[in-house]
């Protein structure tokens, strides 16, 4: 393995610069750039601004830094954002499949279980922004592509289920886009320990421990260059060391031992991930300004570079705008745990630091469901993110409204989205385009669907959905996530047994239950089970089938009667006061 060349040539570092202030206006459609060696200040114009083809853009670790201002800039300015992940499998499997039984502490510890190895490779991010001079909102898409990157400290497991893989695949799924150019993170805990081993100066030796033979070989033959460089050089010349690798972490050490190793030395670069790296030979004096003013600088922008994504959590939970989500309890808990913090073992206690970090969270999930049970049954007749758009997606101009545009101005565009599904970018914008749709058909309900609503009169009819998420096959309806879950609104759970109290055959109750419905079945012992409805219909049918065979008895469950650990401490309670008050007058 090599790390390129060396190429000297002479600098004047005296050369005065011009700081052309009348290019401002282009921020953030440029990247200011100073160069320590020469000083002398450029701009670098983004393709993404100059070349503005697409409404998408793709982010990826070679461009996040040169997107992620403008990210930030949509973000302040924005009404809401809409987010949706994909990832490399669901966090359930065996012992963890949801069930109708399940309330909301009993889904989250089970999440909590598999989360890990939940990876998400793509997040989508859709700023809305309302303008009240066109009456219409403006949507910006976003789609990261990310991918855990190893980092000596670090090196992550990355577990696929191959159903997730042939999902990604049937819908065209980019992998080579993930692992080739995913953009890194760490979250706050790692963050931390890296920052830890900066600050005590250790991180360097970390660092060359995880290096390979090639890639030591390389460093040894780059100082022998400078080493050479060093006797036929005067003060202020400089050396070019072409890299050729995308390893900020190699080039940071570079950086640290080169300085350390050569005392009449500084060294400079573009950015980390730029292929090269300038010696430059200083004296004294400067060595000691240098070092003062922009030691710290390196492992700044190291860190940085290392916890990229993260930092697009970070914008959003500081910009405290509302996020828009569908069916958003995994993304939800998945972006916690793999970019702010391992997720705590305590409900409550998540709940709390969630709120606090996004205060104002909605579910179209949920949205649409509660919309059903309203009277827009006959409009929602498929909640899914896709028939949902179908449904609202701007066929006729004046049936549904607000206007929503991409930012390119292309309004057409927005009929062919549908057929992007399962890619983060479109789903998130789909997520916020149907939230929009449902808030403004739910302000004009008993109205003509074609009056204009201001971006607050829909922010103020979606309050009544603010921090409930859904979740689906559980014994709550949703999750409140400001707040106490909600009551069941399940019906009581059934006790299934044979009349004459012989062994219960757990596949005939099986196959007579699926002759009404879909049931959940849990052994409460040999000779009993306990039966969950998902709804009072099914509960019903279910009642009415049992009460024509006299083989059954059926009765509802009762925690006193049923559950053996509480019978058995009821019993207890009862003998042993009783035996204590006979055994004291027996004794007096």
């Amino acid at each position: 393995m090599s790390f390129g060349s060396s190429t000297a040539k002479p600098t004047d570092c005296n050369s005065n610069f011009f700081l052309i202030t009348s290019l401002s206006f282009l921020a953030p459609c440029s990247r200011r750039v100073f160069d320590g060696v020469s000083g002398r200040v450029s701009f670098e114009f983004s393709t993404y601004y100059l070349k503005q083809t697409s409404n998408m853009v793709d982010v990826i670790d070679s461009n996040f830094e040169e997107i992620f201002p403008n990210f930030e800039h949509q973000l302040k300015k924005c009404s809401f954002v809409a987010l949706d992940c994909e990832f490399t499998s669901l966090p359930f499997d065996e012992d963890t499949v949801p069930s109708f039984q399940d309330s909301g502490s009993e889904r989250y510890k089970k999440i909590c279980q598999t989360i890990i190895q939940c990876f998400p490779l793509q997040v989508g991010v859709s700023h809305f922004t309302y303008d009240r001079d066109l009456v219409e909102y403006k949507a910006t898409i976003f789609k990261f592509y990310i991918c855990p990157k190893f980092f000596g400290l670090f090196d992550l497991n990355i577990n696929f289920k191959s159903s997730s893989v042939q999902f990604l695949r049937t819908y065209n799924f980019d992998f080579n886009k993930v692992f080739y150019h995913g953009i890194p993170y760490l979250n706050k805990a790692q963050s931390e320990i890296v920052s830890e081993q900066m600050k005590n100066g250790i991180l360097p030796e970390r660092i060359y421990n995880i290096l390979t033979f090639d890639e030591r070989e390389a460093l040894a033959d780059h100082y022998e260059t400078i080493r050479t460089w060093l006797h036929r050089v005067d003060v202020g010349e400089t050396l070019t060391i072409q890299v050729g690798i995308n390893c900020p972490h190699i080039k940071y050490f570079l950086h640290k031992d080169i300085r350390k190793c050569f005392k009449t030395v500084w060294t400079f670069h573009s950015t980390l991930s730029s292929p090269e790296l300038t010696v430059k030979r200083v004296s004294e004096e400067e060595r000691l300004s240098l070092q003062a003013t922009t030691e710290s600088k390196i492992d700044e922008e190291l860190l940085m570079s290392l916890r990229g994504f993260t930092r697009v959590l970070e914008a959003l939970i500081i910009s405290k705008k509302p996020i828009v989500g569908h069916n958003m309890l995994i993304d939800l808990l998945s972006c916690y745990h793999h970019y702010y913090l391992p997720l705590p073992g305590d409900y409550d206690k998540f709940k709390t630091n969630l709120n606090s970090l996004f205060p104002v969270l909605y579910d179209t999930k949920f949205i649409s469901h509660e919309m059903k049970r309203m009277h827009f049954r006959d409009v929602l007749d498929n909640v899914s993110l896709q028939n949902l758009f179908m449904t609202f997606q701007d066929k006729k101009d004046n049936e549904f409204k607000p206007k929503i545009v991409l930012e390119s101005g292309i309004h057409d565009e927005v009929s062919e989205v549908a057929h992007h599904a399962h890619d983060a970018g479109w789903d998130a914008f789909m997520t916020g385009f149907c939230f929009l749709k449902m808030m403004n058909l739910l302000k004009v309900d008993g109205k003509k669907s074609y009056v204009h609503c201001s971006n607050t009169e829909l922010m103020n009819v979606a309050v009544r959905f603010k921090n409930k998420v859904n979740i689906g096959r559980a014994f709550v309806p949703y999750l409140q996530l400001d707040g106490p879950d909600p009551l069941s609104s399940r019906p009581p759970h059934l006790v299934v047994s044979y009349s004459n109290r012989s062994r219960l055959n757990f596949k005939q109750l099986d196959s007579l239950l699926l002759e009404v419905g879909t049931f959940e079945v849990r052994p409460l012992s040999l000779y009993a089970a306990t039966v969950a409805a998902p709804n009072y219909h099914s509960y019903d049918d279910a009642i009415k089938k049992f009460s024509k065979m006299n083989d059954f008895r059926v009765e509802k469950y009762s925690l006193l009667r049923h559950h053996k650990w509480v019978r058995s401490f009821f019993i207890v309670g009862c003998i042993l006061p009783a035996s204590m008050t006979v055994w004291y007058y027996l004794k007096r």
